[in-house]
């Protein structure tokens, strides 16, 4: 039971240090260079598994906060 909390923890942190509006580079697979720009649409939240979840901008689905870099306000925003 302890390890399927570590996503409620990494929302709750990820909230803490990452207001709605913050700035990230998205990438999927980070194996691959690159990334697109992205600015977080809502709050993390935890759906029961081992992720935390975020809405952000560009991108049709929600995405796992394990798949965003901080870009802080180096980039422009990809339309």
């Amino acid at each position: 039971m302890k390890s399927s909390l570590i996503g409620a923890n990494e929302a709750s942190e990820f909230n803490k240090k990452y207001p709605v509006g913050s700035t990230f580079i998205y990438q999927p697979f980070r194996v691959l260079r690159g990334g697109k720009g992205v600015k977080t649409e809502s709050k993390a939240f935890w759906l029961g598994g081992g992720d935390a979840y975020v809405k952000v901008t560009g991108i049709s689905d929600i995405v796992t906060t394990n798949c965003l870099t901080p870009a802080g306000n180096v980039f422009k925003e990809n339309s």
